[in-house]
């Protein structure tokens, strides 16, 4: 089956950016970086870069508690841990967040390495995909915060005060929003769905207040899901030339762009070392020529992607570089095995299998698996 979209997806795609788009729940700033406050709390995946200061919150162990509440995370019954959550309400002061000046990322950027080496020293824990194919990626582990918005809307609902608890997950979303990763794109929205259950729990006890608050609805949630996975399809260029001209052409913003940006240039890093930089013509592979048209799009936004290419472009952005001496013996192996022509050319399927099966959900919706 063909990777362009149809006339019909293309159109659903726009009206998903246009919904979005109607409220702007996830609008950011640039002028106060939210980093200073919130990067030495978070840990880098692996032994190696653990917090600079680990939270209460980020402990593992209150998952059981917090999550696996019985009747379900929101139920107010149960007593909760009696921890600050003042960071939540601190966090009010910033409008976006950077994860690269400071804390455990900053250190793994650094790392004995150029920050600006290539991608696969930029990005370094082994994530096993449905295909059975390693990549390499790493971010900040944002998972922790969903532990603290929980904690910060059962306490808000505990407590019969529940709009200041709307109002600081609301905007600890838009701050995850704006690391400009798809990952963090993922995570936004996901608390914006949190921020709506304890809202409707809320409006159900007649808690004071609720009922001024306007969460994000369903369809909105739907559509951010849908458009903020799907845009790595359109900026890489898999999507098809016509979906890619008319989501340019749209005159409001793309939601998830950045993050679509970021996958799309892993993706095509790996096409260029797979394949060789020709591919990036065009034609049945993804284009350097969308990726870059979307880029300038952003005007300046994207800070994670855009230092990459324009010290190393996306020619050789995979795996030369990499010191065989970080790696482990077994991914030792598949460096070297992947040096060889025909076997990096073996995994071009694999990689379109990939990006199809995880980014094109117009595709999925029309055959019922959205």
């Amino acid at each position: 089956m063909s990777m362009r979209w149809t006339g019909d997806e293309i159109a659903r795609c726009l009206a998903d950016h246009e919904r979005v788009a109607a409220r702007s729940v996830l609008t950011y700033g640039n002028d106060r970086d939210a980093g200073e406050l919130l990067n030495r709390h978070l840990r880098v995946d692996g032994p190696d870069y653990p917090a600079d200061e680990p939270a209460w919150w980020a402990d593992h162990a209150l998952h059981e508690v917090v999550v696996k509440r019985p009747g379900g995370w929101h139920n107010v019954d149960d007593p909760l841990p009696d921890g600050d959550l003042s960071v939540l309400t601190r966090a009010l002061d910033y409008d976006h967040w950077d994860v690269t000046r400071s804390g455990a990322y900053a250190r793994f950027l650094r790392g004995g390495q150029a920050v600006l080496e290539p991608w696969f020293t930029v990005r370094n824990y082994r994530r096993p995909m449905s295909n059975g194919m390693p990549m390499l990626i790493t971010t900040p582990f944002l998972n922790p915060l969903f532990i603290l918005v929980r904690l910060r809307l059962l306490r808000g609902l505990q407590r019969q005060d529940i709009l200041p608890a709307l109002r600081e997950v609301r905007h600890l979303a838009r701050l995850t929003y704006s690391i400009e990763t798809l990952y963090s794109t993922i995570c936004a929205r996901s608390i914006l769905g949190l921020e709506r259950r304890a809202w409707e729990v809320a409006v159900e006890r007649g808690l004071p207040g609720a009922t001024e608050w306007e969460p994000a609805s369903s369809e909105e949630l739907q559509a951010m899901r849908r458009s903020g996975f799907s845009m790595a399809m359109v900026v890489s260029g898999l999507a098809g030339c016509t979906a890619a001209e008319r989501l340019l052409a749209s005159p409001g913003p793309l939601h998830g762009l950045c993050g679509g940006i970021d996958e799309a240039t892993w993706f095509l890093a790996f096409q260029a070392h797979f394949l060789g930089e020709r591919s990036l013509q065009g034609g049945r592979w993804g284009s350097r020529a969308t990726l870059e048209a979307f880029l300038a799009r952003t005007d300046g936004r994207c800070s994670l992607v855009r230092p990459l290419l324009a010290s190393k472009g996306l020619s050789g952005a995979v795996m030369e570089s990499q010191s065989l001496a970080r790696l482990p013996p077994k991914d030792r192996l598949l460096y070297r095995l992947y040096r060889l022509p025909l076997l990096r050319r073996a995994q071009t399927p694999r990689l379109l299998a990939h990006i199809t099966q995880h980014h094109n959900q117009y595709r999925r919706e029309a055959v019922g698996q959205a």
